[in-house]
């Protein structure tokens, strides 16, 4: 019983220790940096030198896109209207059955 007494004491003593322990406090903005506040402006690095190599590149990527793409045959092309056609009435439905509900409400 005496043991369980002084464990608990000991215990006691831990946490009371731990919670008067001092926070730490953090530096604010200006005692870190002082008086010259960091900046965090967007810098560019721009080199006239590789200014005609990326505009090729940037070409390139465009043309290769362009030749990779295909113009969608009549069938493609009724499946995709009928099925923005179908999510355009469920969305539709939707609403109007949301707008009967809250005008049911008030």
């Amino acid at each position: 019983m005496e043991e369980n007494i002084e464990t608990h004491k000991e215990e006691q003593t831990t946490i009371n220790e731990a919670v008067q322990k001092p926070v730490e406090k953090k530096p604010s903005i200006t005692e870190k940096f002082g008086k010259k506040m960091p900046s965090f402006k967007f810098k560019f690095n721009f080199d006239l030198k590789m200014l005609p190599q990326k505009i090729m590149h940037t070409l390139r990527e465009y043309r290769r896109v362009i030749l990779v793409s295909k113009k969608p045959d009549i069938e493609e092309l009724s499946n995709i209207s009928k099925v923005a056609a179908i999510g355009i009435l469920i969305i539709g439905f939707l609403g109007f059955i949301i707008q009967s509900i809250f005008n049911l409400i008030k």
